[in-house]
């Protein structure tokens, strides 16, 4: 199974050579890893709220890593997300291209006040700079990121 946006059902994409990289399945002009040519599989699809239905957001933390689908995974999760839990994401602009989910995270984390580049450097930015991040990452870069409620 694999947290989205809806309940239902989806295709995962499997990398023959990194079990860190299957992804769940877009159609996409984007190919830098030839994830087009990838074996795929059917599972069952979930959203946080459904899977977690009693989680108590001020009593945890959010952290993923899904290649580009954390949009995806926060737009299934509004009442997870009510409480603003701190979420540490990956920002992998690549696959946020590809997955066409960039608008979503940034939408899903508009209430969170800032964030932090998790690079040692621990400089806190308005959450309205995450524009600036995505353009400053080149190539097949990423970073991970904290974000905080203000």
């Amino acid at each position: 199974m694999a947290l989205s946006d809806s309940d239902g059902a989806a295709e995962l994409e499997i990398s023959e050579d990194n079990t860190g990289d299957n992804r769940l399945f877009v159609d996409s002009s984007e190919n830098a890893f030839n994830e087009n040519a990838r074996a795929k599989i059917a599972i069952r699809t979930s959203r946080l709220d459904t899977l977690l239905p009693d989680l108590r957001p001020h009593d945890c933390i959010i952290w993923m890593d899904v290649q580009g689908y954390e949009g995806k995974v926060l737009s299934g999760a509004p009442a997870a997300l009510a409480a603003r839990p701190p979420i540490v994401a990956e920002f992998w602009p690549y696959g946020m291209r590809r997955a066409g989910t960039y608008e979503l995270l940034r939408d899903a984390l508009a209430h969170y006040g800032r964030f932090c580049v998790l690079d040692g450097r621990g400089q806190w930015r308005p959450i309205g700079e995450l524009d600036a991040l995505r353009d400053s990452i080149s190539g097949l870069d990423h970073v991970d990121i904290l974000a905080l409620p203000a």
